[in-house]
């Protein structure tokens, strides 16, 4: 017998790198925060270390899903307020060889609560100030709904100051008359049951009134050679800012001061009818109080009386 050797060289040949342990799909919300995945063991290269495997990761859907890889840990960011589906595609290269594994990451949409787009400013108003109305239309926005569909209510923390009211996106702001102070408004605006507030102040300035007429002088009618006749002005008058006690009277006029005189002292206003004089005369009182004034007018009737003879 007689034997031969032969000899085999197997030369070696770089394998690449290949998916050894895939990643799941994942699933998240609409603005989750960032999920992490270890990804150290995701890819397996027979010729060299796994460590030395370069992991680089894309979204196809950039606006949805950012990624990011720091060593073996792969970040998912989600922008906020966007859902839908991505495909994550993972590379791994091990000594100029690469292998892609794909997974699919789902962002479901989540409803989220209308937000303040445009507080509303505080408000300054005087004293029996006309109604006052706000347009609230862009006041609230809902990124998920058309803002026309937020509902919106007022609450006036001192409706005896200022009073509100809403119909559709128009705020009404009523000032009741002779109030002053602060009152807080607020407004609620609810999208699909989520609710979100504004509050602002309403600042009402208190303003001089004017004296007013509340119990006025009647017209009156007496006889000839009627004797004095006594009005009291104790009640015929009111000041909503003062005390009445310090509302001013004079009779500014009286057109027939031949037939009666009027003469006024403090709260009492004397009508002094002169002899055998009959015929109508007008009387004018001046009303002041802090430096604001009205007038209040009234007649006097004096009817002939037949006198015997003297």
């Amino acid at each position: 017998s007689v034997d031969d050797n032969v000899t085999v060289i197997v030369t070696p040949v770089d394998d690449p790198p290949v998916v050894e342990n895939p990643i799941a799909a994942v699933q998240a919300s609409e603005d989750d925060s960032n999920t992490t995945l270890s990804i150290a063991n995701v890819f397996n290269d027979v010729d060299d270390d796994n460590s030395s495997i370069i992991k680089t990761a894309i979204s196809d859907n950039s606006t949805l899903v950012v990624t990011k890889i720091t060593g073996d840990v792969l970040t998912l960011a989600y922008k906020l307020n966007q859902f839908g589906i991505t495909t994550v595609t993972v590379t791994g290269n091990s000594n100029g060889q690469s292998v892609d594994h794909n997974f699919t990451v789902i962002v479901q949409p989540v409803d989220d609560p209308p937000t303040l787009a445009n507080p509303i400013a505080d408000i300054n108003a005087t004293e029996d100030a006309g109604d006052l109305s706000i347009d609230l239309s862009n006041t609230f926005n809902d990124i998920d709904d058309d803002n026309n569909s937020i509902t919106k209510v007022a609450n006036s923390g001192s409706p005896e100051i200022v009073s509100s009211a809403v119909n559709g996106q128009i705020l009404t702001l009523h000032f009741p008359d002779d109030s002053y102070g602060s009152s807080n408004i607020t407004i609620t605006g609810t999208s699909n049951g989520k609710t979100i507030e504004d509050s602002f102040a309403v600042n009402v300035i208190p303003v001089d009134d004017a004296p007013e007429v509340i119990n006025g002088i009647a017209d009156i009618s007496v006889e000839e050679d009627a004797p004095d006749f006594i009005v009291s002005l104790a009640n015929a008058f009111n000041d909503v800012d003062d005390d009445n006690n310090s509302i001013d009277k004079i009779v500014q006029a009286n057109s027939n001061p031949d037939l009666v005189t009027a003469t006024n002292n403090g709260n009492t206003l004397t009508l002094d009818f002169q002899p055998d004089q009959s015929g109508s005369s007008t009387i004018t009182l001046l009303v002041s109080s802090n430096g604001k004034t009205i007038e209040d007018s009234f007649t006097v009737d004096v009817t002939p009386v037949d006198d015997g003879p003297e």
